[in-house]
C-alpha cells in the first residue's frame, strides 16, 4: 500500500508474543500468528455506493494469501559482558501470490554473539 499500515486495506493480522526468564542468565521469547491479504488495493473499485448498501463484499476479497508464522528466540548471558542469541523463524504461505493452491514456506536460523564493550572497558 502507498500509505497506512503495511498490511494494506484488504488484510488482517493477529499475533501473540510471550517472553519469560528461564533463569538469571537466560530468557526465551516465543511468537506466532497469522496474516491474511486479499487481492484489492486502494485503487480497486469493487462496488458503487448502492451496491455496497445491498451486498457487502467479502473481507478479505478474492483469492486470499494466508501467511502463518512462528518463532523462538533464546538469549544466554555467556560472560558478564557477552551474550549469545539463538533465533529461529518460520513462515508458511497458502495461496502464494494469490494463486489458489500454491504453497510456499521458508525459515531462518541465526546465532549472534553480542559484546557489551561498556562492561569490558569498565564504563
Amino acid at each position: 500500500s502507498i500509505f497506512g499500515h503495511p498490511i494494506g486495506p484488504d488484510g488482517d493480522l493477529w499475533s501473540i508474543h510471550h517472553e519469560f526468564a528461564i533463569n538469571r542468565n537466560a530468557r526465551m521469547q516465543i511468537q506466532g500468528g497469522m496474516q491474511r491479504h486479499g487481492e484489492t488495493t486502494i485503487y480497486t473499485t469493487l462496488h458503487t455506493d448502492e451496491q455496497l448498501e445491498q451486498n457487502h463484499p467479502p473481507f478479505p476479497y478474492g483469492t486470499v494469501e494466508k501467511t502463518s508464522f512462528g518463532g523462538i528466540n533464546v538469549e544466554l548471558r555467556v560472560l558478564n559482558s557477552c551474550r549469545a542469541i539463538i533465533d529461529w523463524q518460520g513462515h508458511w504461505i497458502e495461496n502464494s501470490g494469490h494463486s489458489k493452491g500454491i504453497k510456499n514456506s521458508d525459515s531462518r536460523f541465526a546465532v549472534t554473539m553480542v559484546m557489551d564493550w561498556g562492561r569490558v572497558l569498565g564504563k
